[in-house]
């Protein structure tokens, strides 16, 4: 190459010609931190790396860019392991910018993978687990305790604790026996879910104050007056707290001392909760605008608009945000967490129920999302790419599961939890429960906890799966 040509986008990131689009954002991600100029980088080349990114990440873009350079690179089977976006289900879109606001693209209505279809069974895979019928009677559930008083909060894990809001203030119960381990007084009502980082249990009373208390004791360490919450709420990661606040401020606190470090204008107050992961909150204001921030020091790191609303909490999975909704009923829409780009949309063929990232299958490194959804009811579980791993048709609809390495764990509103296996794809078990369910299980140890409709907390054993 002489002297004075440019470089190429591979060099340009620092990658080869046959590089993955996992390993482009990798490269991307470290070349735009170390050339940014906020940390002492040439303006210059930090726009070089942004237009290599935007044209690499593309697969139609990059096509055309290796023709036009004369490059060749081998060409992945879509089955391929690493493979990149464009061979897997679904499409790449165009990047957003860094810094500033990108709009989505209207196509995205029209714009769809295939439709779910349930996987045939593979006769190979099965083993003696009997086929469970959905419609016979179920057998009773093991119930280890159950906790009497009523929380106004979905229960949150904190170790071998959950924790709940009261009307008085906050409660910790042990997930193993159901004792009451303590119990706060706040004076005033908590109705927005706890968060539990390190030995500290944060909550945000109906007063305006978020507190800090000591896991193992309930103790109050700090307070600070915040005012109202946004449906936002809290949240926690990396070593900070993320209170998401009605006046559309998304404040960092420090865990310690409850001291604000940041505070970040939002496009609106948050209508759903916060997704947090790799040092960067989600925040759905108004149900249309996507923020991205970083928690370190609050910085905006993209924000796009959505022509419909969100209708489920974001959640990120590996590099990944996943929307449920924001083009059409039903639509999952894939970003890429560090630049807002829209990568994708996978049709559920249905509206959506329920989103949790999972481990992969069997202790598997890669996480996995998990879908429940109606018409029919089903749960699902997609790769980054969103291609479908798994497909069962569920008796009722139901919410998020919990999962573990080899389970997903649903739980019915009718009274019954669901056991699915992941890697037969079909139901195992099903046990009653003497109650109504309401929001997903959560899975501490070997307990499912549940929520009863009159807000009393349930523990039960794992169910077994069916042996007659």
């Amino acid at each position: 190459m002489p002297a004075d040509a440019e470089p190429t986008h591979y060099a340009t990131l620092g990658v080869m010609a046959d590089a993955t689009t996992d390993e482009i954002r990798v490269a991307y991600r470290r070349r735009a931190k170390a050339t940014h100029p906020d940390a002492g980088g040439d303006p210059a080349e930090f726009r070089r790396v942004g237009t290599a990114y935007r044209v690499l990440a593309d697969p139609v873009r990059r096509r055309e860019y290796d023709d036009e350079a004369g490059i060749r690179r081998p060409v992945y089977n879509p089955g391929t392991t690493g493979a990149p976006a464009s061979s897997s289900t679904g499409w790449a879109g165009p990047a957003g910018d860094f810094s500033g606001d990108v709009t989505f693209p209207a196509y995205l209505r029209d714009i769809t993978d295939k439709p779910w279809e349930p996987k045939l069974e593979s006769p190979s895979e099965v083993d003696d687990t009997p086929v469970v019928d959905p419609t016979a009677t179920a057998r009773p559930a093991d119930v280890v305790w159950w906790w009497p008083d009523q929380a106004l909060t979905a229960p949150v894990p904190a170790g071998p604790l959950v924790v709940a809001g009261t009307a008085t203030g906050a409660v910790a119960i042990g997930a193993l026996e159901g004792h009451e381990a303590w119990r706060a007084t706040l004076g005033a009502a908590v109705r927005i879910p706890p968060v539990a980082i390190g030995n500290l249990v944060v909550v945000w009373a109906a007063d305006g104050t978020v507190h800090g208390l000591d896991l193992g004791t309930g103790d109050r360490l700090w307070s600070l007056p915040l005012g109202p919450s946004s449906a936002g709420g809290l949240a926690a990661t990396d070593g900070i707290v993320l209170a998401a606040r009605a006046d559309a401020r998304l404040a960092g606190l420090d865990p310690a001392t409850g001291k604000p470090r940041w505070a970040a204008k939002l496009a609106a107050p948050t209508s759903l909760a916060l997704g947090v992961a790799h040092g960067v909150v989600i925040a759905i204001g108004a149900g249309t605008a996507v923020e991205a921030i970083e928690t370190r020091k609050g910085r905006h790191r993209w924000r796009i608009a959505v022509p419909q609303p969100v209708e489920l909490p974001p959640v990120v999975q590996g590099e990944t945000v996943w929307l449920a909704g924001g083009g059409h009923a039903g639509a999952l829409v894939r970003l890429d967490l560090a630049t807002g780009a829209v990568q994708g949309t996978t049709d559920a063929g249905s509206a959506l129920a329920g989103l949790v990232v999972a481990g992969g299958r069997d202790g598997g490194p890669e996480p996995q999302l998990f879908v429940t959804g109606a018409g029919p009811a089903r749960v699902m579980a997609l790769d980054e790419w969103g291609r479908v791993h798994l497909a069962v048709e569920t008796p009722v609809v139901c919410p998020e599961p919990a999962v573990d390495a080899e389970r997903a764990y649903l739980a019915e509103p009718t009274g019954r939890l669901v056991t699915v296996h992941r890697r037969l794809e079909r139901i195992v078990g099903i046990v009653s429960v003497p109650f109504e369910p309401v929001g997903a299980p959560l899975l501490v140890g070997d307990r499912l906890v549940l929520t009863a409709r009159d807000g009393r907390l349930w523990g039960t054993t794992i169910p077994a799966d069916a042996t007659t």
